[in-house]
């Protein structure tokens, strides 16, 4: 006997999600989703990009992990309906601008670390506590043995008023996972992880935002480029219009720095304000590469004062070219495909400036370095708009004439005479006035 209309039950497992989705995550990218919360806190609540006295703070040891802010909580309506949504269910509403879009980045991160969190935040009109034993929460299933989802608050509140001052979010992570507890432990994770959030967020750090791991207080280097009457970077701004979504505007900028460093140059390509490539020298942004007519070399310490920034921006954090990790580019995305020629065209330009320079140097001239030495690092949101790559040219020199030697012999009484007569001191000078007086008074229009 045949079943109507059977159905297969393709619903996910709860394993799926805390074993394995948890692996295609490293631990300090981890930790980054969760900071890109509070970034995203940060632009709810501060749109004009003005994070002065808003924070961030990181603590782990081998026993657990903690990150704490003060970026404006979550409120109980996102909580219930969102934020621990597995995924990002339709109707959410945006925040303009966000780096979270994809609905998994703060799950997956409390899953890789460990078997129980807490969540405690306070919001301007509700504040929630919310604990989880991982273990418990995966075997819970209904009457059919069906899995159940959901979450349930320690401590709910409604309808409360609280101080903006007073609001943000705190997660704790226990009972961590043995390598997770390891890793903690390792001196160098925590230099990697300073240095990957501070890449990563530099331009929230620049508006203000301040970041802690443990003791430490993340500083910040804002990309620049050398800029001088002389020396002028490529800035492009470009609009993608699309029709039922948010624009993405992009800027790319491409110019040189003083300092030769092979290991910084390349290009660095952000998504609302988050670093996804950092000194990026493959062929994903166009080296080592032929593009209708342009050919790129293959990066090499000659072009190590090369720097490129590209700066996606847009409302709708699903029209930029990224991946869910935030660790790479989605390279297949149109929008990407199209900002890559304006890369290259770019970076021709500057490449070809780099190849002046190094055969200069080679043949012993100054003339170019001295033009970048006598410029200035200039914040790239300061620079203006220029399409090319402008640059010195070293101006032709006068040839100099050919000259021959005249040699004569005079009676030694004789020259000394001459010399008194033209006031010279020696035999040199003598030939030289004689000749150029004879040539004066006899040479007519062919004289000097």
């Amino acid at each position: 006997m045949t079943a109507t209309n059977p159905t297969i039950d393709a619903s996910p497992t709860k394993d799926f999600f805390i074993s394995i989705i948890t692996r295609d995550v490293l631990l300090d990218l981890a930790i980054a989703d969760l900071v890109d919360n509070c970034v995203d806190g940060a632009i709810r609540i501060r749109p004009t990009g003005d994070y002065k006295d808003l924070f961030v703070k990181i603590k782990f040891d081998r026993d657990s992990f903690s990150i704490e802010d003060n970026c404006g909580g979550i409120e109980a309506d996102i909580a219930i309906n969102y934020a621990f949504r597995f995924g990002r269910p339709p109707g959410m509403p945006d925040t303009p601008g966000s780096v979270g879009q994809f609905g998994v980045g703060m799950k997956r991160s409390l899953f890789k670390m460990g078997n129980y969190f807490g969540i405690a935040s306070i919001a301007p009109t509700t504040d929630f506590i919310l604990n989880v034993d991982v273990e418990d929460w995966a075997k819970k299933v209904d009457k059919n043995g069906k899995e159940i989802w959901e979450f349930e608050f320690e401590e709910l509140h409604t309808g409360v008023s609280h101080d903006m001052k007073d609001c943000g979010t705190t997660i704790t992570v226990k009972r961590l996972h043995t390598p997770i507890a390891e890793e903690f432990e390792i001196e160098n994770f925590k230099l990697r992880l300073i240095e990957s959030l501070r890449s990563k967020h530099e331009e929230s750090l620049a508006k203000g935002l301040v970041i802690e791991v443990g003791s430490v207080t993340l500083s910040h280097d804002e990309a620049a480029l050398l800029l001088s009457e002389e020396i002028k970077p490529i800035h492009v701004a470009s609009t993608v219009k699309t029709e039922s979504k948010p624009d993405v505007v992009i800027n790319t900028y491409a110019g040189i720095v003083e300092e030769a460093n092979e290991e910084k140059s390349g290009w660095y390509i952000s998504c609302n304000g988050r670093l996804i490539l950092k000194a990026d020298k493959t062929k994903v942004t166009g080296w080592d590469a032929t593009y209708d007519e342009l050919t790129i070399p293959k990066a090499h310490y000659q072009f190590a004062r090369f720097r490129g920034y590209v700066r996606f921006h847009s409302d709708s954090a699903s029209l930029l070219p990224w991946n869910t990790t935030k660790s790479g580019l989605d390279t297949e995305s149109p929008v990407y495909q199209s900002t890559k020629l304006e890369m290259v065209a770019a970076m021709r330009q500057v490449i070809d400036f780099l190849n002046k320079l190094d055969a200069e140097i080679d043949a012993g001239g100054d003339f170019l370095m001295t033009a970048i030495k006598s410029a200035k690092l200039v914040k790239i949101a300061e620079i203006p708009e220029q399409p090319l790559f402008i640059f010195p040219t070293p101006k032709a020199s006068r040839p100099k004439p050919k000259s021959g030697t005249i040699k004569y012999s005079k009676p030694t009484e004789e020259i000394e005479l001459v010399k008194d007569l033209l006031g010279v001191t020696t035999a040199t000078a003598v030939g030289e006035g004689t000749f150029d007086y004879y040539l004066s008074m006899e040479g007519g229009n062919r004289g000097r």
